[in-house]
């Protein structure tokens, strides 16, 4: 009998102590416009890391059809533009455009330690057929 109080004690007071408020859900979001496109592409999956400490983003996403969307930035700690290249942000339709070269600046708008933020406006070279 004192056993399965003390036992019943434990796990009322284990659900008690238990609090989601400083729980945080990560989640990556893309908004990508293809030039000459209506609307933005529809991402079936996006995987994100931000790792503040490190400073390290990395986002991949993929499109119910065959697009492709990688960014892998490292020493983001403040605001700022940089000019990628292809192994930091890399993009492709997965059918034929194949991109070689990228051209244009990405700009972090708000880099803390809960999130970043940015926009970018980029051109891709390529032998599309």
């Amino acid at each position: 009998m004192l056993l399965r109080f003390v036992i019943r004690l434990f796990v009322i007071t284990s659900f008690l102590s238990c609090s989601k408020e400083h729980i945080v859900k990560p989640y990556g979001f893309l908004n990508l416009r293809v030039e000459g496109q209506e609307e933005n592409i529809k991402w079936e999956t996006i995987l994100s890391q931000w790792i503040d400490t490190a400073g390290t983003i990395d986002l991949d996403a993929t499109s119910y059809y065959f697009d492709r969307c990688n960014i892998h930035l490292k020493n983001i700690t403040s605001p700022g533009a940089i000019t990628p290249s292809l192994m930091q942000f890399y993009y492709t339709d997965g059918l034929d455009f194949q991109p070689y070269a990228v051209t244009g600046t990405l700009t972090i708008t708000e880099a803390n330690d809960k999130a970043v933020r940015g926009t970018f406006a980029l051109y891709f070279a390529n032998n599309y057929n």
